[in-house]
């Protein structure tokens, strides 16, 4: 998967034909958010016969060849912009854009209802994310809605009598898909609104997290994507150099670079295929030598470290394949 267009175009998202839709080579790339936001104005001009005739979209670009499916979390690589399907609630849209006066948004009437308390929104962001940076920010967009009066579909359900926000919490991880914008089934033009200010700063969002929660920050880089064969342990030590030596070759920054490695040599280590010791000290070492300071390190790599029981088995097999910790 080669990243460097990222360096001259915007990735938009990956688009799908329905929601089962397991393709994940329909990237849009576009050349800016001015860009992106004109697009879904001219989507929104589009009528469908009904809401299942219409593309999807995720914000998220997939490498198919991470876990065992194609389009889950573990496939992410990197996301742009926030997307929050609003629905069953009672809160306008105009009040939730309130809440996030200054923030760049688009906000679009579903096809099904042209209910002001029932619409999609996207919020840009001024860079690429990670999984966890994206859930981050996410959390905290319904953290400022709660401080604001209104409770969560959940809370309503056990009797809350707080307004409902209607924000759809199995929307909020970074491989959902969202239906672009279109005309109503019932004909109307519907709405389709742009608030204008500043996208959304995900490296600020971290580092003032109202959160208590110890995010890495989100930021990109160039990683290699290609798995070693398990035939011979030098495979496990070539892929982790690979890893280690891609902290420096920045894109778009390094934090990235030095979670990926973290997530993956622990989980080789994990696997007997590495000595753990030697995985943290080399992570340190390429962490200062490609200019990151103490304080993002630490916390990146345990954040990878912790991350990465999740990769353990697929180390596993190599280690059956008769691979030994060096």
């Amino acid at each position: 998967m080669d990243l460097s267009i990222l360096e001259r175009e915007l990735f938009a998202g990956t688009l799908f034909r329905h929601i089962r839709d397991t393709n994940t080579t329909r990237h849009l790339f576009l050349k800016s958010m001015g860009d992106m936001i004109e697009w879904l104005r001219h989507c929104h001009g589009l009528t469908y016969q009904n809401k299942h005739s219409n593309m999807l979209i995720s914000p998220t670009l997939f490498n198919p060849t991470l876990g065992d499916k194609s389009r889950g979390r573990e496939n992410a690589v990197i996301t742009w912009g926030i997307w929050l399907d609003i629905d069953d609630g009672d809160m306008p849209y105009h009040a939730f854009a309130k809440m996030f006066a200054g923030k760049t948004m688009v906000i679009y009437n579903t096809a099904s209802s042209t209910n002001n308390t029932r619409y999609r929104v996207f919020m840009p962001t001024t860079g690429y994310m990670m999984a966890e940076t994206y859930d981050s920010i996410c959390k905290q967009i319904i953290k400022v809605v709660q401080s604001n009066g209104y409770c969560s579909p959940r809370q309503r359900k056990r009797g809350s009598a707080k307004p409902c926000h209607g924000i759809d919490p199995t929307k909020l991880s970074v491989e959902n898909m969202m239906y672009l914008p279109c005309k109503p089934m019932d004909g109307s033009d519907g709405f389709f609104q742009v608030f204008d200010g500043d996208p959304i700063n995900p490296t600020l969002w971290v580092q003032n997290n109202i959160l208590p929660i110890d995010m890495p920050p989100p930021v990109l880089i160039a990683v290699p994507d290609e798995s070693p064969m398990t035939e011979d342990h030098s495979y496990a030590t070539v892929f982790f150099d690979r890893l280690v030596a891609a902290i420096g070759d920045v894109v778009l920054g390094r934090n990235c670079g030095l979670y990926r490695a973290s997530l993956h040599g622990f989980a080789m280590a994990s696997a007997g295929l590495l000595d753990t010791w030697m995985v943290e000290t080399r992570l340190e070492q390429a962490a200062f030598a490609a200019g990151l300071e103490k304080r993002e390190i630490g916390p990146t790599i345990r954040s990878g470290r912790y991350n990465s029981k999740n990769q353990i088995g697929r180390y596993l097999g190599w280690a059956a394949h008769g691979n030994a910790a060096a």
